[in-house]
């Protein structure tokens, strides 16, 4: 019988077993894949603040971001200057591969190339059926588990919790390159319906170029391939194109009897962005609180872990749900709405607005100034939200 068992082996698995092991549990995380940190689509950008708060160390950043150009869909170029470093672009396999050494000194036991298979509550224990190469078939008991498994949810419904009913598709490709665009942020309806593109340098020569889409992604990234590096098309398959779908909008039964999800299992998502890394950290945290503060009596009912939904929604659910809207309602504007956007933020005061309020994983605030000086009736609308 172990203590906690988790599932997936991602930044928010990681997190939640390490916190947990530090704290003297008797942790096994389980992942899928052969090596962490492996074919992940992720611009790698993480706030700023996240290193500190998250106590993470910083040798897995490329290189740190102070500025970010943007392109309207006539080709109008804007250059916002934040005045310092308000993210940093890293490495992810590295980075993931930090935070399982860490948990692994904490004491965790990490099993990867191991696919859970399924998961049956037992009443007084959890129960999980896991099948590696190495190992075959194995049978694992837990007092809780935790499902860190980012977008399957074939688990979630085995054993009653809730999964997103909205996504948004997303591409990805690394690719070297002289001279590259960027940092670079590219809208409209010909580069990335429904949401933007990226152009991202992570070290000299070396590109991510990306997009989130409501459309399809794989379509829209082999597009703007062609339109920036159109030298790099004929080499693209070979290159390693990564797409997926992103869960967007927060969830509801994040929680069962002995079972709590997180990170983007739980859809614990920026909805502006699609990034993930943030939010899971901070909610894996708060899930580790909840098992350590109900383990001593172990208090798993549902009443009893009902505590940690309640705290994650508290802490991030008015994001998810602002950020969504906000990218919802600025999907579905013309080309020419969004060219008179750009000319707003060249005149009425808005970069100096972002400068004085913006966060890059708090956005809300921002989100509602802006929507006060914009022009368009859909997005005041967000005000009452």
């Amino acid at each position: 019988m172990n203590d906690v068992i988790v599932i997936g082996g991602g930044p928010s698995g990681l997190h939640t077993a390490g916190l947990l092991a530090d704290s003297g549990l008797d942790v096994k995380l389980f992942e899928k894949k052969n090596r962490i940190g492996e074919d992940i689509l992720c611009t790698g950008i993480i706030g700023k603040e996240a290193f500190e708060r998250f106590g993470l160390k910083e040798d897995s950043i490329l290189s740190e971001l102070a500025y970010m150009n943007m392109v309207s869909p006539s080709g109008t170029s804007l250059r916002y200057d934040h005045g310092k470093v308000f993210a940093c672009v890293v490495d992810r396999k590295k980075f993931d591969l930090n935070l399982a050494h860490k948990a692994l000194s904490c004491g965790a036991q990490i099993f990867t190339g191991t696919r859970v298979e399924n998961i049956r509550n037992a009443g007084d224990y959890i129960e999980v059926s896991s099948f590696s190469k190495k190992r075959g078939e194995t049978r694992h008991r837990a007092k809780i588990a935790v499902l860190a498994t980012g977008i399957e949810y074939c688990l979630h419904k085995k054993i009653g919790l809730g999964y997103p009913k909205n996504y948004i598709n997303g591409a990805q490709v690394e690719l070297d390159v002289i001279n590259g665009e960027g940092p670079l942020i590219m809208v409209g309806s010909k580069v990335a319906p429904g949401a933007f593109a990226w152009n991202i340098p992570v070290r000299k020569n070396r590109t991510r170029l990306g997009l989130i889409t409501e459309k399809d992604a794989a379509f829209y990234l082999k597009k703007l391939v062609s339109s920036l590096y159109p030298e790099k098309v004929t080499a693209l398959e070979s290159e390693q194109f990564l797409s997926k779908i992103i869960a967007q909008g927060p969830v509801s039964k994040t929680y069962s009897h002995r079972v709590i999800a997180v990170g983007e299992a739980a859809a614990q998502v920026k909805t502006t962005t699609g990034g993930g890394i943030y939010y899971g950290l901070l909610c894996s945290k708060i899930a580790a609180e909840t098992i350590l503060r109900k383990f001593p009596t172990d208090s798993f009912e549902l009443s009893d872990l009902s505590e940690y939904e309640r705290s994650w929604k508290k802490a991030i659910k008015r994001e998810l749900l602002v950020g969504y809207f906000a990218r919802r309602t600025c999907g579905r504007l013309g080309d020419k709405e969004v060219e008179k956007l750009f000319q707003l933020a060249k005149t009425n005061g808005v970069f100096p607005l972002i400068r004085e309020r913006g966060k890059f994983d708090w956005q809300v605030d921002l989100i509602l100034e802006l929507a006060k000086k914009a022009s368009i009736p859909s997005l005041k609308t967000l005000i009452k939200i």
